[in-house]
């Protein structure tokens, strides 16, 4: 289980993936979106699973201003971590 603390800096991690995702993602695929949320996770060193990515790449490519990080890491807690 992880600490407050250490959930509060993979939130911060992968938000900053997101953000950067979000900034150029307009007309992208919903597959490059989700490479890239993956190869930025990595590059930040959290492992996030699959399907918090998906979930990730789904609402970026959707609605980008919209995506809430903290919550779907929260949703997944058990299936992300720092890496």
């Amino acid at each position: 289980m992880a600490t407050e603390s250490t959930q509060q800096a993979t939130v911060e991690a992968l938000q900053a993936v997101v953000d950067r995702v979000v900034s150029w993602q307009d007309g992208a695929t919903l597959e490059t979106v989700r490479e890239e949320l993956a190869k930025g996770a990595r590059e930040a060193d959290v492992a996030a699973s699959g399907s918090l990515l998906d979930e990730l790449a789904r609402r970026i490519h959707d609605e980008p201003d919209r995506v809430e990080v903290e919550r779907l890491v929260a949703e997944h807690a058990d299936e992300v971590r720092p890496d």
